[in-house]
């Protein structure tokens, strides 16, 4: 692809984003797609989030997702969310208008079409979710939105875990329980959805069914391919376009 001064620019907003995978997979899509769009990553640090989305807005750049530690930031940041993004509480992908930049949350879709993905039933269900940030919240709305029976939720912070688990019984109506972290290798479940990373979560007892959020260090495939299936869903938002399946069966093949 030829870069020109009609080029749009996206980007990933993060600290760290050097190991992303977001870049190879929207330069991917643009590419396959025929847009005339780079997306390139940037480092930026908690304490320079606003000035970085005020400078990006004054240059005109196209979009952004958003990645650790900034989704509950940047929905703050966002001019309007969208409802997505006003459930989870944190945006992954932010559009430019004129006015400033909408807020989306695209984890919500990608965790769901991740499970269609690998035949995972969710409705009446009982799973265990390790972890209540903002992965975490993204994964009980996916699994809430699919009809899951009980929600049982492990974190290192008490207090997060309760406002997750009212939320969900508040909203969805499911039901919802706490457990210290130390003690989830003794619950039973039909899904094990794990949203930290491996050494906060051990490895939990003999489930048949580990919904890994994580993709990097590890590689996991839930992790690989909730990244791809919520990349893809902002690629749409970004282009108000229509990703065809076989343009994301090759991303998928090419990365897993």
């Amino acid at each position: 692809m030829e870069i020109s001064g009609k080029t749009r620019v996206l980007g990933l907003l993060g600290h760290p984003v050097a190991h992303s995978l977001s870049p190879f997979i929207h330069n991917m899509l643009a590419q396959r797609l025929n847009d005339d769009v780079v997306y390139a990553a940037f480092d930026v640090a908690p304490q320079h989030l606003e000035k970085a989305i005020q400078g990006a807005h004054a240059l005109g750049v196209a979009g952004f997702n958003v990645t650790h530690p900034h989704k509950t930031a940047a929905a703050a940041l966002a001019i309007r969310l969208h409802e997505s993004a006003r459930r989870a509480n944190a945006v992954n992908t932010l559009k430019y208008t004129p006015d400033g930049y909408l807020g989306y949350n695209t984890d919500i879709i990608g965790i769901q079409r991740a499970f269609a993905h690998q035949n995972i039933v969710v409705a009446g269900q009982t799973i265990v979710l390790v972890g209540a940030g903002g992965a975490g919240r993204a994964a009980t709305i996916a699994v809430a939105e699919m009809g899951c029976k009980k929600l049982v939720i492990a974190n290192r912070t008490r207090d997060n875990a309760q406002k997750l688990a009212d939320m969900l019984k508040r909203d969805y109506g499911t039901e919802a329980e706490i457990c210290d972290i130390s003690m989830v290798k003794h619950k039973e479940c039909d899904v094990f959805i794990r949203s930290v990373p491996q050494n906060i979560a051990h490895q939990p007892r003999q489930y048949d069914i580990i919904f890994d959020m994580n993709y990097f260090p590890q590689k996991t495939k839930s992790g690989l391919l909730m990244l791809i299936y919520q990349a893809v869903a902002a690629y749409e938002i970004f282009h108000d376009t229509t990703v065809p399946q076989d343009i994301v069966d090759e991303l998928i093949a090419s990365l897993i």
